[in-house]
């Protein structure tokens, strides 16, 4: 996945209009809870060719360090 790509997925996931940058601290979204949460890690199953650890997910504090983990 490209990351204009998956940044275009996080705006859906965040339920936000404004552009998601690379570099956004997730803290930083209100939306960003359990429900986005899960919807992340839905959205990737299928766009990853591996599964995606929840703990890594929890783990990221960056839009990049979720995109890190779509690329391992």
């Amino acid at each position: 996945m490209t990351e204009e790509k998956f940044l275009e997925e996080m705006q859906t996931i965040l339920d936000v209009e404004e552009d998601v940058d690379m570099e956004a601290d997730l803290d930083s979204f209100d939306t960003w809870d359990s429900l986005s949460f899960v919807s992340f890690l839905a959205a990737m199953s299928g766009q990853s060719s591996h599964r995606i650890e929840p703990k890594a997910v929890r783990a990221a504090k960056t839009v990049r360090e979720l995109y890190a983990l779509t690329q391992e």
